[in-house]
């Protein structure tokens, strides 16, 4: 049992500190968002992704490991055990309000895109029988005005 609990400890202390790394991670891609940084959030994007495996992958084993639910809550493990679950919820924040960003920028970017080249497409309706717009296809613009 105490195998498994320094097992768990290690597992919960690497998940901790890749956390760390991915609220630095989330962090960057907010500035880089703001920035407009393109290329910068391009590279942050693939930072999170290696960082996202790399905690599934502890996540499965400590899974794996199969421990009664009160060795989290035992002594030396318990102040570990709460970093990593306040850590995740402070990332699942960062995530909804990053994602809540890119819908309303990309609902607005449609709809300026759409007052000012509109499409004359065919008529779209849901399954519900709802008349959608379509979506834009393409728009080409000369970048030399």
């Amino acid at each position: 049992m105490e195998k498994k609990a320094a097992e768990l400890k290690n597992i919960l202390t690497l998940q901790d500190n890749l956390l760390d790394s991915m609220l630095a991670e989330q962090e960057k891609i907010h500035l880089c968002v703001k920035n407009r940084s393109c290329y910068e959030l391009n590279d942050a994007l693939n930072r999170i992704r290696i960082i996202s495996d790399d905690f599934v992958e502890a996540d499965e084993r400590r899974t794996a490991l199969n421990v009664e639910k009160n060795v989290y809550f035992s002594k030396n493990i318990a102040d570990i055990f709460y970093s990593v679950r306040s850590k995740l919820s402070k990332s699942k924040i960062e995530n909804s309000a990053l994602s809540k960003y890119v819908s309303i920028a990309k609902s607005f970017v449609s709809e300026v895109v759409e007052k000012c080249v509109p499409q004359q497409g065919n008529v779209l309706y849901t399954r519900n029988g709802q008349l959608t717009k379509p979506s834009v296809q393409s728009v080409l613009v000369n970048a030399s005005f």
